[in-house]
Order: C-alpha cells, then structure tokens, then sequence
C-alpha cells in the first residue's frame, strides 16, 4: 500500500467565480466560497464586503475543521483586504479612512486598507489558534502568503494589476513547523 492521500479543503471568503474554470470544486475533497459563508449567492463581492467575510470564513473553519479527515491540506482564502476593504468601524486604529478612490483621497483609501490588514490579521491568527489546538501531537505545517500587494499612487497605479513594480509585487510570507514536520530525510 502507498501513502494515503491526504484531505484536501478549499475555504474561501471569495465569491466560487474567482476560478476562471466551473469545475474547481470537483478537485477538492471540502469546498466552501463566498456562497457557502452567506448562504446565498450575490451578484457583487463588493456589495458584501461590510458584512465581514473574514470573520465568517474564521468561524467556519472552526466550525468545520474537525471535519476534516487527517492528514489534511487546508486552504483558506481570506478576503478582507481586497477593494472596497474591510473596515471594522469600532476597531480602525488608522484614520482618517475612506474607501474612495481618487488621487485626493489616497490617503485615506490607504488607511482602510491598513485596518482591513489590522482585522484580517486578527482573523488570521484566530484560524492559525484553531489549527493548532486541533494537531493534539500530529506534526503540521502552516505556510502563509498573500496573492499581491496594493499600490496608492505609486508609479501612478491605484489597488493592483497594473505593473510588477515592488508595491504590487512585494507580499508578506512566512512557514511555520512542528519540529517534526520538516527534516532532512
């Protein structure tokens, strides 16, 4: 017998459409999106952004994980610092913020940018606690990246996608381990 395929999940705060292909769930053994978080579908990401996705996608993996059979790859996808950005009104300590976007407000659109990463960070961290309080032992792997970084004025660009300039290109990372997790053999 070979090694027993592990688990995989894909949870995301994103709407299922940020796949360019319909059958991206068909690869996965846990799917949840955007959809799943809300229970409905909607037209908009943006019209939804106020209602916290992140913080949704926090209590469904804590909802769920133990669901999942070990060994597992989990993915999730959080959402909060994309456009419009999340912004928790009662904690956003960078002000003042705003969410429009024109060369005069930048920076304000630049300080709701800020408080999303504050409240995605806090979300993040809380999934990171559940993870670990479920290894009981097993050794385990997290490996943190984001998709692209934000530009507000830089090279002339706003948000993303125009140009490969360290602005847009330069995303935190970082891996963590059990001590057993990772080794030479």
């Amino acid at each position: 017998e070979g090694p027993t395929r592990p688990t995989t999940a894909y949870w995301s705060a994103q709407a299922a459409e940020v796949f360019e292909r319909d059958d991206a769930r068909r690869f996965v053994d846990s799917w949840a999106s955007l959809e799943t978080l809300l229970g409905y579908s909607v037209p908009d990401e943006d019209a939804v952004i106020s209602l916290g996705l992140d913080q949704k996608l926090e209590r469904y993996v804590s909802d769920h994980i133990g669901e999942l059979a070990s060994p597992y790859f989990l993915f999730t996808h959080f959402a909060g610092t994309h456009a419009p950005y999340y912004v928790n009104p009662s904690d956003a300590p960078f002000a003042p913020w705003g969410s429009e976007v024109s060369w005069g407000k930048l920076g304000e659109l630049k300080n709701a940018y800020l408080n999303a990463v504050h409240e995605q960070d806090k979300a993040i961290a809380n999934v990171v606690r559940t993870f670990l309080e479920r290894q009981h032992g097993s050794p385990w792997v997290i490996v943190f990246t984001s998709d692209h970084g934000e530009a507000f004025g830089e090279h002339s660009a706003i948000h993303h996608g125009q140009n490969l300039f360290d602005e847009q290109l330069r995303v935190p990372a970082w891996i963590a381990s059990s001590e057993d997790a990772l080794s030479s053999s």
